[in-house]
């Protein structure tokens, strides 16, 4: 066996190794926010749709759309439906907007979740929301972890739900304050939002307020009141930051969250947040749902699916083997990048044989003093070369005396002396009888002597 092949082999084995323990290695969660129908991470959607699918009565499905192609659907029928969409970042266009509000006029609920709904001014201006804040925080284990050993009070917030008190009674929920991403507030408020409030935290504040602003307070709805002497005050207060919002459009509503955590794995297996999650769902009423995976974070994903490697890149044991085998083939054409081509040969053009050939042929006849054979050999040649030049065959006896005259003619000697030597010819050639040397060259002088007249 030589070095190459003991070399793959090694390489073989090494890489089943290597998949071999990555197999047995606990496979680790990834804490990415994606929306993945076919993600089982924490932040994928895999468990969530398939919950939603068995428990929604109306029916949930997952389609790869925009809210253009929902909106002229035309398979719907003018049915009303609900249209979910959870995302981390969303921006939204003047003709974005017009379908969400089409889709909410006809009869649809339509759900938008998003970190932050800032960039979506065009929605925002269109449904009247003053503003919106964010306190967006990447969802971090090790965070958590940290402000629990700190025993940190800003490790959780509580969520009030308030939406349809005929249904649903108030109720509070905590969660990690990491799944609250933005709020919807107001600096004036005389300012009223026209929309429901659904859920919103509950936030305290400590405020200034100068003499003209302390008449106007309402002291019996604060916490805390300190009135100097000056006629100013310090007061602490509570602020409802809205967090779902829903605003009735046509027939429809279009309904703002700020938790698109919610709509993952990680909350529908969260006992303490499940409940909000499905109050939320809820207000699709009996409506079939679906999904628009086309928003998710999943573009880069997207992408992936239509490499042939996506399989490989999916898995970590095998991602670590194709990684593994394309390190020692980089490896392997490193070390065998030298030359180990033998050099090539400088190749004579062949020398011409045909004299030493033809000598070798007369010298083999002259040793076995094979006159007749020699003459038989020279005298086929002549013949052919007779053919070759003039077209006569010398071998057709039929009319000799037409083929004596048309050789005369060819090579200006006599008729007579041309009958003499061909029939003479002829018959040595036939009769095959011994002949000396004399009688040999002076056939082939003149079988020569001939060939030079034509």
């Amino acid at each position: 066996m030589n070095l190459n092949k003991r070399f793959i082999i090694g390489i073989v084995a090494f890489i089943i190794c290597v998949f071999i323990l990555q197999l047995r290695v606990p496979r680790e969660f990834s804490w990415e926010v994606t929306h993945r129908h076919d993600s089982t991470d924490p932040f994928g959607c895999m468990l969530f749709d398939s919950l939603m699918a068995t428990s929604l009565k109306g029916g949930y499905t997952v389609e790869e759309k925009t809210f253009y192609q929902v909106a002229h659907d035309s398979t719907q029928n003018g049915r009303p439906r609900g249209v979910l969409m959870a995302c981390d970042d969303w921006s939204s266009d003047s003709l974005t907007v017009c379908q969400i509000l089409d889709l909410a006029a006809r009869g649809d609920v339509v759900m938008l979740s998003c970190n932050n709904f800032f960039d979506a001014r065009k929605l925002r201006d269109t449904l009247g929301l003053v503003n919106v804040s964010s306190v967006y925080s990447n969802f971090s284990p090790k965070n958590i972890r940290y402000l629990m050993e700190k025993a940190s009070s800003s490790l959780y917030d509580s969520i009030s739900w308030v939406g349809r008190p005929e249904v649903f009674p108030h109720q509070t929920y905590h969660l990690y304050s990491s799944l609250i991403t933005s709020y919807f507030y107001t600096y004036d408020e005389s300012i009223n939002m026209k929309c429901d409030t659904l859920a919103y935290r509950e936030n305290t504040y400590r405020r200034y307020a100068e003499p003209e602003e302390v008449a106007r307070l309402d002291t019996t709805a604060l916490i805390d009141f300190v009135l100097y002497e000056d006629g100013t005050a310090n007061y602490t207060t509570n602020e409802q930051e809205l967090v779902a919002v829903a605003f009735n459009r046509g027939k429809g509503r279009v309904i703002l969250v700020t938790m698109p955590l919610l709509f993952t794995n990680y909350t529908v297996l969260n006992d303490t947040v499940s409940g909000l999650t499905g109050r939320l769902m809820s207000e699709f009423g009996g409506l079939p749902v679906v999904r628009l995976a086309k928003y998710s974070n999943a573009t880069i994903e997207e992408m992936r699916k239509e490499s042939p490697l996506r399989f490989f890149v999916s898995q970590p044991p095998l991602r670590m083997a194709l990684y593994t085998a394309l390190t020692m083939l980089l490896l392997f054409m490193v070390f065998n990048s030298r030359r180990r081509q033998r050099v090539i040969p400088v190749i004579k053009r062949p020398a011409n044989r045909s004299l030493e050939f033809t000598k070798l042929i007369g010298t083999l006849y002259y040793e076995r003093h094979d006159n007749a054979g020699l003459l038989h050999t020279k005298y086929r040649g002549f013949v052919d070369e007779v053919r070759r030049r003039t077209g006569i065959d010398l071998d057709d006896d039929s009319d000799d005396e037409q083929l004596f005259e048309l050789l005369a003619e060819k090579t200006g000697k006599a008729t007579a002396d041309l009958r003499e030597l061909i029939l003479r010819l002829r018959h040595l050639d036939t009769n095959g009888t011994k002949l000396s040397d004399a009688v040999m060259k002076q056939q082939i002088n003149q079988m020569n002597e001939l060939l030079t007249m034509i």
